[in-house]
């Protein structure tokens, strides 16, 4: 195993051009004794994702009592907590406004006279602690399998080349 630190800010640009790459990504919730799992529309600012839902759903009710949730999709992981910020046509909520009419010009009209009229309905917003991004081996080209880590808590990256043991970098671990 080798470990290299990373420059922060071109790995979270990375992070963030490999997360506007998926239009669909699976978001992951716990209620403490079970984990749950769903395909979800990724509307994004930067690393922070947000999620219309309806309050009433077992996401929404997960995030309530338990913050912690994951997502993932293809090489892309993220850890992080979600909030629960109440209606999304709310004012505080103009960011995830902005970011939805950029993303989905067409869906979020549809949605203004669709889901925003809808008292029930709920916007989380998932803000990441960890983003890991995987490359698998090429052993055509004699590149090795590695994983790239945006601590966005500790705003450190890291890079973990795998070993035959495996990831065992204790920066892969936490």
């Amino acid at each position: 195993m080798s470990h290299s630190k990373l420059p922060y800010e071109d790995l979270k640009q990375k992070a963030i051009k490999e997360i506007e790459k998926h239009q669909l990504v699976v978001l992951a919730t716990t209620d403490g004794e079970s984990v749950t799992a769903r395909t979800i529309l990724r509307i994004s600012n930067g690393l922070t994702l947000y999620c219309l839902t309806g309050q009433y759903t077992r996401k929404y009710k997960q995030v309530t009592e338990n913050p912690s949730v994951a997502i993932a999709y293809g090489n892309l992981q993220i850890e992080g907590r979600a909030i629960a910020r109440g209606h999304p046509s709310d004012t505080e909520n103009a960011s995830f406004t902005e970011a939805y009419k950029e993303q989905y010009p067409d869906l979020y009209e549809r949605s203004k006279k669709i889901h925003f009229q809808r008292p029930n309905m709920g916007l989380l917003e998932i803000v990441p602690s960890r983003v890991s991004l995987y490359h698998s081996a090429n052993i055509a080209a004699g590149t090795e399998s590695y994983i790239e880590i945006l601590d966005v808590d500790k705003k450190e990256a890291h890079k973990v080349t795998r070993t035959s043991a495996g990831y065992d970098s204790p920066h892969y671990m936490k």
